[in-house]
């Protein structure tokens, strides 16, 4: 079975302790990821992708196999959050998993951040 990496079984050695990568907290829970936004985000358009009988079945097992994993967790309809269709058409017509968020980008603010270049950070 493949790892969250592609790894054999998508493990992660640290000092002595080797850890599955998908046993581990997400980034966000374990160091404590806050988005500033500029307002509050709301959809503009509520997401709605439909798919035919045919396309159906493998996305559901795709789901599945995803909620075997711990990588999306279940949930019901809240008013007022924000929602990202995970799967994205391919050019050939079948399906990736993405997490959209670029309507969420919308929301959030803008901070220019200038990086060095690594002349002008090894000088004295």
């Amino acid at each position: 079975m493949s790892g969250i990496f592609g790894g054999a079984e998508g493990k992660r050695t640290e000092g002595n302790n080797t850890t599955t990568i998908r046993n581990r907290p997400s980034f966000a829970s374990e160091y404590g990821v806050k988005l500033e936004f500029s307002e509050k985000p709301v959809y503009k358009h509520a997401p709605c992708q439909t798919f035919n009988g045919k396309e159906a079945a493998p996305v559901r097992d795709e789901v599945e196999k995803l909620l075997d994993k711990g990588v999306i967790v279940g949930s019901s309809h809240e008013p007022d959050k924000f929602i990202s269709n995970i799967f994205l058409r391919k050019k050939d017509g079948t399906y990736r998993m993405i997490l959209n968020l670029k309507q969420l980008n919308e929301f959030i603010v803008y901070r220019h951040f200038k990086m060095d270049s690594l002349q002008a950070a090894t000088e004295p």
